[in-house]
C-alpha cells in the first residue's frame, strides 16, 4: 500500500511540474474602453462602454486573440516580448486596409506584476482598451 500512495504522489508532483513549467494562456476582463476621440470629450457626452465586462483569451505562444476582442485577421500577431516576473507580456498586429494604409494592434499586458490579475492595455487603431487578464491553462 505504501508503494501505491508514493506512485500516486509521484504521478501528482509530475502533472503539477508539467503545468507549472508551461506558458499559462491568459482569459481577460475589459474594464474600459475609452477611444482616443472620446478622451478629447466631456464625460456627460461618452456615450458608453460596448465591451465594458466581456471577454476574450490571448494564447500566449501565438499572440492571438479570440473573443471580444480580436488581432489577427490576415496576418499573424508577434509576440515581441513573451513576459516575465521583469517584463509585460508585448504583442503587435499590424493589418493592411483596403485602401491601402495599415491598421496597428498593440496589446501589453503587465505579466511582471505579482497579483494573480494582470493589467493589460490594448490599442486597436484609434480605440483604447484597459481591464485585467488572468492566467488559465488548457
Amino acid at each position: 500500500m505504501k508503494n501505491v500512495w508514493a506512485g500516486v504522489g509521484f504521478v501528482i508532483f509530475l502533472v503539477s511540474s508539467v503545468a507549472y513549467g508551461r506558458s499559462a494562456d491568459y482569459v481577460c476582463t475589459i474594464e474600459k474602453e475609452p477611444s482616443a476621440f472620446q478622451l478629447k470629450r466631456s464625460d456627460q457626452e461618452f456615450a458608453g462602454d460596448l465591451h465594458v465586462g466581456q471577454k476574450f483569451t490571448v494564447q500566449r505562444t501565438t499572440g492571438i486573440m479570440d473573443g471580444a476582442l480580436k488581432n489577427a485577421f490576415t496576418n499573424q500577431p508577434n509576440v515581441v516580448d513573451p513576459g516575465s516576473r521583469d517584463d509585460a507580456f508585448k504583442v503587435i498586429t499590424t493589418e493592411p486596409m483596403a485602401t491601402g494604409g495599415v491598421n496597428i494592434f498593440v496589446l501589453v499586458i503587465k505579466e511582471y506584476e505579482k497579483t494573480p490579475t494582470k493589467d493589460f492595455i490594448f490599442i486597436n487603431v484609434d480605440a483604447l482598451y484597459t481591464g485585467v487578464c488572468e492566467h488559465y491553462f488548457l
